[in-house]
């Protein structure tokens, strides 16, 4: 599916010859940043678990660091241990302590997709807010599914109606999703909507929900 034009990543100019740039599918510039990419309002800082072990009070500068110069920052993290359940408790620690969002992702190309999936559904808020807010809110009143979630949905469908259209297989192969959730999202998505009747407010302020 055609992605949306996008405005330009900035990438820090020291990330100039990582292979993650290869992947990209969005317009980038190398710049003198304190993180490792910022789109619009939002920091995303790139690691690796093996590092984390090895240096955890790294993380910790970085992501303080990343914090004092944006409010919104996400910790992309790539798994490339296999005894990673301690270290992920450790990273974990220190992303709730300087409030950011951890994301874990296994392979590179994954951990791309998610930076495209970010980068949509922060230009897509500047374009259509009202839009996007409204699907958010429809989506994430689902349980189980989160806002990472809904931002990789919204970035993989072109209108809501196609989201709705869509089969389990397909939802699945959104980033983050799985089969799990889109077995949950694809459920919800097929049952009626029920009205809010509120006596106070009149028929044109009803409001529509999912059945979950």
């Amino acid at each position: 599916m055609k992605r949306p034009p996008l405005s330009t990543l900035l990438v820090n100019v020291l990330h100039k010859t990582h292979p993650l740039l290869a992947l990209l599918e969005v317009g980038y510039r190398l710049e003198n940043i304190d993180c490792d990419f910022i789109y619009e309002h939002t920091s995303i800082v790139y690691c690796t678990l093996r590092l984390h072990t090895l240096n955890a009070d790294l993380s910790t500068q970085r992501l303080k660091k990343a914090s004092s110069v944006l409010a919104n920052v996400v910790v992309l993290c790539l798994v490339d241990s296999e005894d990673s359940f301690q270290a992920l408790i450790s990273l974990n620690r220190v992303c709730a302590a300087s409030n950011c969002v951890l994301v874990c992702v296994y392979t590179l190309r994954e951990a791309i997709s998610y930076i495209h999936a970010l980068c949509a559904a922060t230009a897509r808020k500047d374009t259509s807010t009202t839009m996007i807010s409204d699907v958010c809110s429809i989506l994430s009143s689902i349980r189980g599914i989160n806002k990472l979630d809904v931002h990789a949905l919204c970035h993989n469908y072109c209108s809501f109606s196609d989201l709705c259209k869509s089969n389990a297989r397909s939802l699945s192969d959104c980033p983050g999703v799985g089969a799990t959730k889109a077995q949950i999202l694809r459920q919800a998505l097929q049952k009626p909507i029920m009205i809010d009747h509120d006596p106070s407010l009149n028929s044109s302020r009803e409001k529509p929900r999912l059945c979950t």
